[in-house]
């Protein structure tokens, strides 16, 4: 999250409630900060998302939101 300007993003990045419901409500997914606390023990969202219920590894893909243009 470096260089990211917080005070810039849209607030409903920051709204948890009623499991992102404002997220998904307008932008159709869900988004979590890779580096913030997913779980009780310290375990990042990077860390959970790459793993399944079962334990078994799983893929996460990275988005560059500075190299989305509108104009391009």
């Amino acid at each position: 999250m470096d260089g990211v300007d917080l005070d810039g993003l849209d607030s409903v990045f920051f709204n948890f409630d009623l499991q992102r419901l404002a997220q998904r409500a307008r932008f159709s997914s869900e988004f979590f900060p890779a580096s913030w606390a997913a779980t009780g023990a310290g375990e990042t969202y990077l860390e959970f998302f790459q793993t399944d219920r079962d334990g078994s590894p799983k893929g996460v893909i990275l988005v560059e939101m500075e190299s989305l243009d509108a104009e391009e």
